[in-house]
């Protein structure tokens, strides 16, 4: 079921399955700052729990056992419950059940939370863990963002991201095409990466954050640009399919898939970065978007 919360500023629209975001824009306006050229073909900007990514062969070891699990988990296709709404505040909520312990053997309670203030999206991210062993998960989110937003603005190759805290070859966490063409994109000073589709022929790339960056996507000749600040998360994952006209800004928080595949890739346990919540504890994860115009 589709929602829409808004502020004076801005309408978001949402669905409950997989938590997508569809829409987010300016009230006056007829704009779709979120995917406006998506094609039906392309993946939507669902909630992306508890696994980001795939591990190899779609198969994980855990405990002793084997499980299967396919491409960022299975949030993306479960129809979340909504337990609060009003007119600019929704609180989605997923739990665990016998279907979802066959491929992840966990008691959870996973709850996606959409405020809007002023001209910023919030997303929250809470995973408590209502069982009695630890809870191990990954999280993240997958927004489309429109290049270009309008019709009169300028093509994903006029594109870039401006970073506040610079970056370089030293980021790159993970890129699945040639390493010198993403670090030839850069800037000296290592806080404008330009954005052009040979980037992402062979997939996504993926780079470290630290606590609070901020990244703006903007457009040569447009005053219409986006401002995402990743919070605590560890990764920024950026991923267009080629040819199309939009990026995704990805806010990871936990394991990703070495490229090439190492030995621990397929040990759930073992996977760096993986989020560990105790029994009876929560986490949070926050990320905010706000347009410009």
């Amino acid at each position: 079921m589709r929602h829409t919360l808004t502020s004076p500023s801005l309408a978001f629209t949402f669905d409950t399955v997989g938590a997508e975001q569809l829409t987010l824009g300016f009230r006056d306006e007829d704009v779709d700052y979120f995917g406006r050229w998506r094609s039906p073909e392309t993946s939507h900007a669902v909630v992306c729990f508890p696994l980001l990514g795939n591990v190899p062969g779609g198969r994980y070891l855990h405990g002793g056992a084997e499980f299967a699990m396919g491409q960022h988990g299975f949030a993306q296709a479960s129809d979340f419950d909504v337990v609060d709404l009003d007119e600019s505040h929704a609180v989605l909520e997923l739990t665990d059940t016998e279907e979802t312990r066959q491929g992840y053997p966990f008691a959870f309670r996973f709850r996606v939370r959409y405020s809007i203030e002023g001209s910023t999206l919030v997303t929250e991210y809470e995973v408590a863990n209502p069982g009695t062993d630890d809870l191990l998960y990954s999280v993240g989110a997958h927004p489309f963002f429109s290049c270009p937003v309008d019709d009169e603005g300028p093509a994903l190759g006029d594109h870039w991201l401006e970073l506040d805290a610079p970056a370089g070859p030293d980021s790159i966490a993970r890129t699945f095409g040639p390493p010198d063409a993403l670090v030839a994109a850069f800037s000296e000073d290592g806080r404008r990466l330009a954005l052009a589709h040979p980037l992402f022929a062979d997939g996504a790339f993926c780079l470290t954050s630290p606590p609070g960056q901020r990244v703006r996507l903007r457009g040569r000749g447009s005053v219409r640009s986006v401002e995402m600040d990743l919070g605590s998360a560890p990764y920024l994952q950026v991923w267009t399919r080629p040819g199309e006209p939009f990026v995704c800004l990805e806010p990871f928080y936990g394991a990703i898939t070495s490229h090439p595949v190492s030995d621990v890739d397929h040990v759930w346990a073992e996977r760096p970065g993986t989020n560990v919540v105790a029994p009876g504890d929560a986490r949070t994860h926050r990320f905010e978007i706000t347009l410009h115009r």
